[in-house]
């Protein structure tokens, strides 16, 4: 019974390892893309406070605020993923 339950599962630790990879893969281009973006944005909100532009400010901050939140949803899920993988592979 056990072998029967370790041969149902493999294809599920397969896919899930899969998918744990490609959000690795997503962070890390997402770090990079963050890192280049929060640079220009620096830049930007130096030029508008420079300029007194408080609308575009507070867009310049929604956006990054966005971005970091995206990035930490995607490392939530790759805990996630990596939890349900490791409790796929005890059985």
């Amino acid at each position: 019974m056990r072998v029967l339950a370790k041969v149902l599962v493999f294809p599920l630790v397969i896919v899930l390892s899969l998918a744990g990879l490609a959000v690795r893969v997503a962070i890390k281009l997402g770090s990079v893309v963050a890192g280049v973006c929060t640079l220009i944005f620096g830049i930007l909100a130096v030029l508008v406070l420079i300029n007194k532009m408080w609308l575009q400010l507070g867009i310049l901050a929604l956006i990054y605020a966005a971005m970091m939140v995206v990035l930490f949803a995607a490392a939530e899920v790759q805990a996630w993923i990596g939890a349900a993988t490791d409790l796929l592979r005890e059985i």
